[in-house]
């Protein structure tokens, strides 16, 4: 708080839920506002080529949000997830239906 001259924890907790929230946060001294993050839809093949890219630029994960303009924390999971994973922990899974095998049937009587 101190390097950044933030005056309170309350002001930065509030900062930090902004942020988290993908707000737009206005530059106090100027008045500006600006977008935190800058997130949008991307495909399977899409991921895998940012995340090669980050690699190969030694994980500089900002470098890889701006060039590709996705959000950096993004970047940052996309990253995690491959080396976790590989290219399975880059699949999206949202809206996934469970197999049938899964599924649970009710005990018999």
């Amino acid at each position: 708080m101190k390097k950044h001259q933030i005056s309170g924890r309350t002001i930065l907790m509030k900062w930090v839920k902004k942020y988290t929230s993908h707000c737009d946060i206005k530059d106090s001294g100027k008045g500006l506002s600006k977008t935190m993050t800058k997130g949008r839809k991307t495909t399977l093949l899409e991921r895998m080529e940012i995340v090669d890219f980050c690699l190969k630029h030694h994980k500089n994960y900002q470098l890889a949000a701006q060039t590709y303009q996705v959000s950096y924390q993004q970047v940052y999971q996309w990253v995690k997830k491959f080396e976790l994973h590989g290219e399975e922990g880059l699949q999206d899974r949202r809206g996934r239906t469970k197999s049938e095998a899964e599924l649970t049937t009710e005990c018999p009587l």
